[in-house]
């Protein structure tokens, strides 16, 4: 069940996505959300440019999220998103929703996870933009 939430939180950020876009007109950003648009500022991919990596050996519950939240995306954005494991590390692409403990270094943060504890995180790095979702555990 707490993986649904990591998927809930994925919608969230995506949408979240979405209004940032559409605050171009200089609105109140608020509070909560600020530091997430911040990283997001500037201009945006189109929607199939993101990609989801995930871990080579990833359990049947979070294959079952990570196709909940294709269809979510799909169903959002109208644009099909790719889905590919961390198996070969240079196959890294700009902009990318990574979820749980890949290779990739953008999950380098999910180490100071303790129990039951999750992260959503939006990472602008030089080429693109890194979306990270994952948890310390299962039960996260």
């Amino acid at each position: 069940m707490r993986i649904k939430r990591v998927v809930a939180g994925i919608l969230v950020l995506l949408l979240c996505v979405a209004a940032v876009s559409c605050n171009a007109g200089g609105g109140k950003t608020d509070p909560e959300t600020e530091s997430l648009a911040e990283t997001l500022s500037g201009e945006l991919p189109f929607a199939a440019d993101f990609q989801i990596v995930y871990p080579t050996v990833a359990a049947d519950s979070l294959m079952e999220a990570i196709a909940d939240l294709r269809e979510a995306y799909r169903e959002s954005t109208g644009a099909e998103i790719g889905l590919k494991n961390d198996f070969f590390a240079s196959d890294e692409t700009p902009y990318e929703i990574v979820v749980g403990a890949t290779n990739r270094s953008a999950s380098a943060g999910l180490t100071v996870l303790k129990r039951h504890e999750y992260l959503i995180r939006a990472i602008r790095t030089d080429t693109g933009i890194k979306l990270l979702v994952g948890g310390a555990d299962e039960s996260a």
